[in-house]
């Protein structure tokens, strides 16, 4: 019997209306809402919006600054400086339509990598921890799912005044930010999946933040979402997923899952 035929994988032109995840809209535009009422209650407040002025100004220096210390010294992602690392990051930028931004790797053993606004400019900035856990047990193509998730971040508009330091002023109301928060990450993680172009690959990258380089490599993915269907509707659990930021990671790996079959990724 002949296997069913795989289905086409869909053309990444302008696929970002595909991969923003379904609620990110609805949580933005209140978020954006009690911000902004926030925003005129502290200034009609007198010295309380004076104050609010002042640090949102010491920001915008303090982003121009940051810039400079990142331009200073990390190591930009070049065709010259890592060849291989440079063509996996061009092609999440191709694929997110996000060419201007560019890509560091800064010295630090965390397994971290994050996507910001600084100086009027977009970075994504890997750490050389989460570089090298990935590619301690795994494969260049490995990165594809981390680069894609914080170039996600900026094709989304997450760093951007409008998408993030605006929505920001609603975190005085935590469990709303905090879902819109998880609305991003969500958005980004389905970028980084359209990046990666397989579940496989997008699977082993969260299973090395899940389990280490050398333990996540063998993390059987079947086992945690059984895991997590069986927690996930506990209270306790219930009640930390309203007040965090991110999804929980078993969450993560089962959502990556459902968004390959939505996307018809392999």
């Amino acid at each position: 019997m002949q296997p069913p035929p795989m289905n086409p994988v869909p053309s990444y032109i302008n696929p970002i209306d595909n991969l923003r995840d379904r609620s990110e809209g609805t949580a933005r535009t209140l978020c954006l809402i009690f911000g902004i009422i926030f925003f005129i209650a502290m200034l009609c407040a007198g010295g309380i919006g004076f104050i609010i002025l002042l640090v949102a100004v010491f920001s915008w220096v303090l982003g121009f600054l940051m810039a400079a210390r990142l331009k200073g010294g990390a190591v930009q992602i070049t065709a010259q400086s890592w060849p291989e690392l440079h063509a996996v990051v061009e092609e999440c930028r191709a694929k997110l339509g996000v060419a201007e931004t560019k890509a560091y790797v800064v010295q630090d053993s965390a397994f971290n990598a994050f996507a910001t606004r600084w100086g009027g400019r977009n970075f994504v900035v890997l750490n050389s921890g989460a570089v090298d856990a990935l590619l301690r047990k795994g494969k260049i193509e490995d990165l594809k799912f981390l680069s894609g998730h914080e170039f996600g971040h900026v094709a989304l508009g997450h760093v951007s005044f409008w998408g993030g330091a605006v929505p920001r002023l609603a975190s005085i109301i935590f469990p709303l930010y905090a879902w819109y928060r998880r609305c991003q990450e969500r958005s980004a993680d389905r970028c980084g999946l359209w990046c990666a172009g397989n579940r496989q690959d997008a699977h082993r990258s969260i299973a090395v933040l899940a389990g280490g380089s050398e333990m996540g490599s063998r993390l059987d993915i079947n086992t945690v979402s059984a895991q997590w269907n069986e927690v996930r509707e506990e209270t306790w659990i219930m009640i930390s997923r309203y007040y965090s930021e991110y999804p929980h990671t078993m969450e993560r790996i089962l959502l990556v899952h459902q968004a390959a079959d939505e996307l018809r990724l392999p």
